[in-house]
């Protein structure tokens, strides 16, 4: 369930959405603002002309103090010859006039003047460029919603602008000092400006620039957008105001409590009905019947009644007579009649005295119906009672005086196993009495009933049976198991490393994903020999690899002890 403060808006963000909001049209795309603030790569190249102490060499006096004349007589240089008439005062320009003229202008500090001039032209340049920059013309220009936002914004880009501008203007300065009064001095470096700050504002300028494209490019969509967060706004403040949320819980608590107290209602009417039909032996029956179908099957579709007119019983699938039954409702219905006529002999008070065979009451079921008939087996026939030595205490009695039950199923002879008996449970009566288990030897045209083999009465699943086997084997010298011991070593295996790596690989690939192709190799070598034939040579002679059986097992059991709860666990059942 989302919060739905989640949904509630500031004041600002409800102003700035209402703006947005109002827009009819979105205003044209703007262009970026194309800049580039290399001042410190301008202050780099002055403060090596600032830095540098030319030598004066043939110097001329009246030049060196005056820049205009300096200029004029650079430019009467390159109109004039020697030893003609000057072009200004037409007096004579001697040969040796021309040639100091000409060392004085090719001078260190002449060179360096000459280096000033270009580098003053590209201070004034970028001077304009930055007083150029394409900023939008307006701020109308830009879409309502953005306004403020980026007036904002240009008022710190200003700020820092004028700065860099002021900072040009000490660069061009002190370049111009340098060329007209300190040609022949040091002159102090220039600082380098903080351009980072300056290109990080005009970069969010942009960004905001950017949001106003989009907003234009996408306008449909962000207004729908802008106009569901107003909406979700106002449902959310009014769920708030009117405590929505609050009154919800407490609904749905009603609603729980209304549901438990229908089931209640339910309950006690099914008794008014039991209590009724008690008024009836064949109502009764119904009853009772009913319940163990109902149990057996775990649905309520299947049930009898009782026909008073005609005193028989009918078989319903809800509504209808019920008709082509399965073999597991054949099995619940037989069943159930046993049971009923059990709760019969039991009212009577005769169960006490009574000796009840049980055959197989799972054919026909499936596995989930074994669990319900093993419980409701032991709900019937068992009880806890006080424990006449120990009053705090509680003990098993057995219902009736002796108890049959045979069975093919595995899974449900576990479960049997599990039933109330003297070791682990006590009866309250004969305490002496001993339960036993027999196993129904088939032979070709007899069969006998012997003691169950070992091997179905203390294990419960082939898993452990192999485990023991391969136990012993590695604790004991080598015997005549080992010409079976390959098989029992695959088949363990087989199980062990399909559970522990689930996947449709071989049991060698399975065992090298468990530990390493090395310890595989040990423990997988013997059994891929001995479990198939494939050398007609082999049926005669033993093979040396006999001896690797005895070392293969007890290398599984070392690797089986460092998986140590599934280790503690098959070691309890031996």
């Amino acid at each position: 369930i989302q919060n739905v403060n989640d949904f509630i808006l500031t004041k600002i963000d409800i102003e700035k959405l209402s703006k947005t909001v109002k827009i009819k049209e979105p205003k044209p795309e703007l262009d970026l603002i194309q800049y580039q603030l290399n001042l410190n790569e301008l202050i780099t190249k002055v403060n090596s002309v600032l830095v540098r102490e030319p030598e004066k060499q043939d110097v001329i006096s009246v030049l060196e103090g005056n820049l205009d004349a300096l200029e004029w007589t650079r430019k009467g240089l390159e109109l004039n010859e020697p030893d003609n008439n000057c072009l200004f005062c037409d007096n004579p320009i001697s040969h040796n006039r021309i040639e100091l003229l000409n060392r004085f202008y090719a001078n260190e500090g002449a060179k360096l003047r000459k280096e000033c001039k270009p580098l003053l032209e590209a201070i004034l340049k970028h001077e304009e460029d930055i007083s150029k920059l394409n900023f939008p013309p307006s701020i109308q220009d830009i879409n309502e919603g953005l306004q403020d936002q980026y007036i904002k914004q240009k008022k710190r880009v200003d700020r820092s602008l004028t700065v860099y501008q002021n900072k040009l203007v000490e660069v061009r300065q002190k370049l111009i000092d340098k060329e007209h009064k300190y040609v022949y001095q040091s002159v102090s470096e220039i600082q380098e400006f903080d351009c980072v700050t300056l290109g990080k504002e005009l970069a969010d300028l942009n960004d905001i620039i950017k949001s106003n494209n989009d907003f234009s490019s996408n306008f449909q969509n962000l207004i729908e957008t802008e106009r569901l967060k107003y909406i979700n706004h106002l449902v959310a403040k009014f769920l708030k105001d009117n405590k929505y949320v609050a009154k919800q819980k407490k609904h749905d608590h009603a609603i729980t409590e209304i549901e438990k107290l229908d089931e209640k209602i339910s309950q006690h009417l099914k008794e008014i009905e039991r209590l009724n039909a008690l008024k009836n032996s064949g109502e009764e029956g119904c009853q009772q019947f009913n319940y163990f179908i109902q149990s057996f099957l775990g649905k309520e579709d299947i049930e009898i009644k009782f026909n008073d007119a005609k005193k028989k019983f009918n078989l319903y699938r809800g509504k209808e007579i019920a008709k082509h039954l399965s073999e597991g409702e054949k099995m619940a219905i037989s069943f159930s009649h046993f049971m009923v006529s059990l709760k019969a002999i039991e009212t009577k008070g005769e169960l006490v005295n009574t000796i009840i065979y049980i055959d197989d009451p799972i054919s026909s079921l499936d596995g989930n119906h074994v669990f319900q008939i093993n419980a409701m087996l032991k709900d019937f026939l068992f009880e806890k009672v006080p424990d006449p030595n120990n009053g705090s205490q509680q003990m098993w009695n057995q219902k009736c005086m002796q108890l049959f039950i045979s069975t093919h199923n595995y899974e449900f002879f576990n479960l049997l196993k599990e039933m109330p008996v003297t070791s682990g449970y006590k009866f309250s009566r004969k305490p002496s009495s001993k339960e036993s288990r027999y196993f129904i030897s088939r032979k070709l045209n007899s069969s006998e009933i012997v003691d169950l083999p070992k091997v179905y009465n203390d294990f419960k699943s082939e898993y452990h049976y192999l485990f023991q086997q391969i136990y012993e084997f590695s604790e004991e010298a080598p015997s005549e198991k080992v010409i079976i011991m390959p098989n029992v070593l695959r088949r363990f295996l087989e199980i062990y490393t399909l559970a522990k790596y689930p996947s449709t690989d071989e049991v060698d690939d399975r065992a090298t994903e468990i530990w390493n192709s090395e310890i595989s190799k040990r423990i997988c070598k013997p059994f891929h020999f001995f479990s198939h034939f494939n050398n007609i040579d082999r049926i005669g002679q033993h093979s040396e690899l006999l001896a690797d059986i005895n070392a293969a097992c007890k290398e599984l059991i070392k690797q089986l002890k460092k998986d140590k709860i599934h280790y503690t666990a098959l070691k309890a059942t031996l």
